[in-house]
Protein backbone atom coordinates (compact mmCIF):
# COMPACT_ATOMS: atom_id res chain seq x y z
CA UNK A 1 0.00 0.00 0.00
CA UNK A 2 0.92 3.20 -1.07
CA UNK A 3 0.14 6.35 1.40
CA UNK A 4 0.48 9.91 0.24
CA UNK A 5 2.00 12.37 3.07
CA UNK A 6 2.52 16.01 3.14
CA UNK A 7 5.62 17.69 3.84
CA UNK A 8 7.05 21.15 3.61
CA UNK A 9 3.64 21.80 1.39
CA UNK A 10 4.94 19.08 -1.32
CA UNK A 11 2.67 15.55 -1.84
CA UNK A 12 5.19 12.59 -1.28
CA UNK A 13 4.42 8.75 -1.64
CA UNK A 14 5.60 6.23 0.59
CA UNK A 15 5.22 2.61 0.77
CA UNK A 16 3.61 1.57 3.89
CA UNK A 17 3.08 -1.87 3.34
CA UNK A 18 3.79 -4.26 1.45
CA UNK A 19 1.80 -7.74 1.86
CA UNK A 20 3.25 -10.43 -0.49
CA UNK A 21 1.78 -13.70 1.26
CA UNK A 22 1.61 -16.77 -0.49
CA UNK A 23 3.11 -15.55 -4.56
CA UNK A 24 5.25 -18.05 -4.91
CA UNK A 25 8.04 -15.80 -4.49
CA UNK A 26 12.12 -17.05 -4.41
CA UNK A 27 15.14 -15.27 -4.00
CA UNK A 28 16.44 -13.40 -1.24
CA UNK A 29 15.36 -10.67 0.78
CA UNK A 30 17.23 -6.94 -0.26
CA UNK A 31 18.69 -4.88 2.21
CA UNK A 32 17.31 -2.12 0.36
CA UNK A 33 13.80 -2.80 2.29
CA UNK A 34 15.37 -0.78 5.58
CA UNK A 35 15.36 2.07 3.33
CA UNK A 36 11.69 1.71 3.38
CA UNK A 37 11.49 4.45 6.27
CA UNK A 38 7.16 4.43 6.41
CA UNK A 39 7.04 0.74 6.05
CA UNK A 40 4.86 -0.63 9.15
CA UNK A 41 3.71 -3.85 7.45
CA UNK A 42 5.95 -6.96 5.82
CA UNK A 43 4.57 -9.85 5.11
CA UNK A 44 6.47 -11.99 2.81
CA UNK A 45 4.95 -15.11 4.77
CA UNK A 46 4.83 -18.87 2.80
CA UNK A 47 7.11 -18.34 -0.49
CA UNK A 48 10.45 -19.65 -1.01
CA UNK A 49 12.35 -16.51 -0.06
CA UNK A 50 16.27 -17.97 1.25
CA UNK A 51 19.39 -16.34 2.26
CA UNK A 52 19.66 -14.51 5.82
CA UNK A 53 17.31 -11.90 7.27
CA UNK A 54 18.48 -8.27 6.61
CA UNK A 55 19.58 -6.95 9.42
CA UNK A 56 18.66 -3.75 7.47
CA UNK A 57 14.95 -4.47 8.91
CA UNK A 58 16.25 -3.13 11.86
CA UNK A 59 16.10 0.48 10.41
CA UNK A 60 12.16 0.31 10.04
CA UNK A 61 11.25 2.53 13.27
CA UNK A 62 7.76 2.49 11.91
CA UNK A 63 7.26 -1.60 11.36
CA UNK A 64 4.23 -2.58 13.67
CA UNK A 65 4.62 -6.68 11.73
CA UNK A 66 6.84 -8.48 10.11
CA UNK A 67 5.57 -11.80 9.09
CA UNK A 68 8.61 -13.92 7.32
CA UNK A 69 7.17 -17.10 8.20
CA UNK A 70 7.16 -20.45 6.02
CA UNK A 71 10.48 -19.95 4.07
CA UNK A 72 13.85 -20.79 3.76
CA UNK A 73 15.45 -18.25 5.53
CA UNK A 74 18.68 -19.16 7.29
CA UNK A 75 21.53 -17.61 9.35
CA UNK A 76 20.68 -16.11 12.99
CA UNK A 77 18.03 -13.97 13.58
CA UNK A 78 19.34 -10.25 13.61
CA UNK A 79 19.80 -8.15 17.00
CA UNK A 80 19.45 -4.92 15.27
CA UNK A 81 15.09 -6.67 15.09
CA UNK A 82 15.68 -5.09 18.43
CA UNK A 83 15.56 -1.80 17.23
CA UNK A 84 11.96 -1.34 16.15
CA UNK A 85 10.34 -0.51 18.61
CA UNK A 86 7.16 0.01 17.26
CA UNK A 87 7.07 -3.88 16.56
CA UNK A 88 3.62 -5.92 17.57
CA UNK A 89 3.72 -9.23 15.54
CA UNK A 90 7.03 -11.01 14.58
CA UNK A 91 7.18 -13.90 12.77
CA UNK A 92 10.00 -16.09 11.73
CA UNK A 93 8.81 -19.66 12.64
CA UNK A 94 9.04 -22.28 10.46
CA UNK A 95 12.27 -21.45 8.51
CA UNK A 96 15.93 -22.77 8.94
CA UNK A 97 17.48 -19.83 11.40
CA UNK A 98 20.39 -21.02 13.45
CA UNK A 99 21.72 -19.67 16.66
CA UNK A 100 20.67 -18.58 19.68
CA UNK A 101 17.24 -15.98 20.50
CA UNK A 102 18.49 -12.36 20.91
CA UNK A 103 18.45 -11.20 24.01
CA UNK A 104 17.63 -7.76 23.24
CA UNK A 105 14.37 -9.17 21.82
CA UNK A 106 12.99 -8.71 25.02
CA UNK A 107 13.18 -4.50 24.47
CA UNK A 108 10.55 -4.93 22.10
CA UNK A 109 7.69 -4.17 24.79
CA UNK A 110 4.94 -3.65 22.56
CA UNK A 111 5.28 -7.26 20.92
CA UNK A 112 2.38 -8.83 21.10
CA UNK A 113 2.87 -12.16 18.73
CA UNK A 114 6.39 -14.00 18.89
CA UNK A 115 6.33 -17.03 16.74
CA UNK A 116 9.66 -19.01 15.98
CA UNK A 117 9.14 -22.67 16.23
CA UNK A 118 10.49 -24.89 13.66
CA UNK A 119 14.17 -23.56 12.93
CA UNK A 120 16.95 -25.03 14.10
CA UNK A 121 17.30 -22.08 17.30
CA UNK A 122 19.68 -23.40 20.12
CA UNK A 123 19.87 -22.01 24.21
CA UNK A 124 17.35 -21.68 26.39
CA UNK A 125 15.06 -18.36 25.96
CA UNK A 126 16.46 -15.45 27.04
CA UNK A 127 15.02 -14.35 31.07
CA UNK A 128 14.07 -11.02 28.57
CA UNK A 129 11.78 -12.10 26.68
CA UNK A 130 9.70 -12.89 30.56
CA UNK A 131 9.52 -9.05 30.16
CA UNK A 132 7.19 -8.73 27.49
CA UNK A 133 3.96 -8.77 29.30
CA UNK A 134 1.81 -8.22 26.42
CA UNK A 135 2.84 -11.07 24.77
CA UNK A 136 -0.32 -13.71 23.91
Amino acid sequence: MIHCISVNGLELYVVISIDLKRQNLAGTLSSHVGNLSFLRLLDVAENSFHGIVPPELGYLARLQTLYLSNNVLEGEIPVNLSRCSNLYNLALDRNQLEGIIPPLLGSLTKLVTLYLRNNNLKGKIPDSIGNLTSLQ
